[in-house]
């Protein structure tokens, strides 16, 4: 093989290196920003879970109450 194609053939291994390890970080961050996501959204599932669910228990009116009485 001549020189020039053993140079090209190691630029286009270092290209394809540098390559896979920019699909590497980029793979990376993208699973810590999904977790981030995740944690967000379950924090606003637990608030709206607490601020829709009464603070007392339902109950039924008194029993003494007449429903007659208007």
């Amino acid at each position: 093989m001549s020189d020039g194609a053993d140079r090209t053939t190691r630029v286009l291994a270092q290209v394809a290196v540098a390559i896979a390890l920019v699909a590497l970080v980029l793979a990376g961050y993208a699973l810590y920003a999904q977790q981030q996501a995740e944690a967000r959204y379950r924090e606003v599932s637990e608030e709206l879970q607490r601020a829709l669910t009464p603070s007392l228990p339902m109950r039924g009116p008194p029993l003494e109450l007449d429903p007659d009485d208007t």
